[in-house]
């Protein structure tokens, strides 16, 4: 499980209907009205999730899994 919040950097304040996706699978998901998100399923080990959203620059984050 991959959780988080995004935010606009300038300001702290949280983007709302970003697409956030999981890269080189089909997972993903919208941060919802406070900015979170959760995106289950995802197997352990490196990852890359890339946020995505219109009037801002794509950013991805590598991220470690843990099992369990």
């Amino acid at each position: 499980t991959i959780t988080g919040r995004v935010t606009e950097a300038a300001s702290g304040q949280p983007i709302v209907a970003a697409q956030i996706n999981v890269v080189g699978t089909n997972l993903g998901i919208q941060s919802g009205t406070d900015g979170r998100y959760t995106i289950r399923g995802v197997s352990p080990g490196p990852t890359e999730v890339r946020v995505l959203r219109v009037g801002f620059a794509e950013q991805k984050q590598r991220v470690e899994v843990l099992a369990g």
